[in-house]
């Protein structure tokens, strides 16, 4: 057990450092910091703080840092992505990942408010299913019984790929972070089963 809880807070530490100065983070820790990292930061730390103290300030200040950020639509732009993510859902695509850390942390502030609302209105036809399954997630996360959050599950669901009574899904092109090929499907399939595990 001292041996497990040492890993952890060496874990912790390490994490530590990664944040930026002003808040939010970088895959280096150094400025300026990163949105999708920062949306990573919270909900990492966020879920940690469930089995381990940890000091909040460091996810206030991620928060902060967001807000100084979020487009006054109510969407977040990342301007480091995989080229083949495209530009025209690229911002949905971020706007729901920081949407779903920011509402998994428990933020019941107007800035996520206006995130998680964007994110439904932008919902439509032809979304891939990396997005919906972040958008799934996102609204999910402050609503277990959202419409449109279901909605999202259904479109997930009829996409899905079934092998040896299984399922999974299959990623074209890279994720947010990089991941092509069996690396991207097991990305989606991951938050594909995050958002089913949420039906109550």
């Amino acid at each position: 057990s001292m041996k497990l809880e040492q890993a952890i807070n060496l874990g912790y530490q390490r994490l530590c450092t990664f944040e930026v100065s002003g808040g939010g983070f970088d895959w280096y820790g150094r400025a300026p910091a990163n949105v999708l990292l920062s949306a990573y930061g919270i909900l990492e730390l966020s879920d940690m703080n469930r089995v381990y103290p940890i000091d909040l300030g460091i996810v206030e200040r991620a928060k902060a840092w967001l807000a100084g950020k979020q487009q006054e639509n109510g969407s977040w732009h990342e301007e480091h992505l995989p080229y083949s993510l495209g530009v025209t859902s690229a911002d949905l695509m971020v706007t729901a990942y920081v949407a779903w850390a920011l509402a998994e942390s428990g933020d019941k502030s107007p800035m996520t408010d206006k995130a998680l609302a964007i994110v439904e209105r932008e919902l439509r036809d032809g979304v891939d299913t990396y997005t919906l399954a972040l958008a799934a997630n996102a609204l999910l996360a402050r609503d277990p019984n959202h419409p449109a959050g279901r909605a999202c599950l259904d479109k997930l669901l009829a996409a899905a790929k079934e092998e040896d009574q299984s399922l999974h899904w299959e990623k074209v092109g890279q994720t947010m972070y990089y991941g092509g090929g069996a690396a991207g499907d097991v990305e989606l399939t991951a938050l594909a089963a995050l958002a089913l595990a949420r039906i109550p």
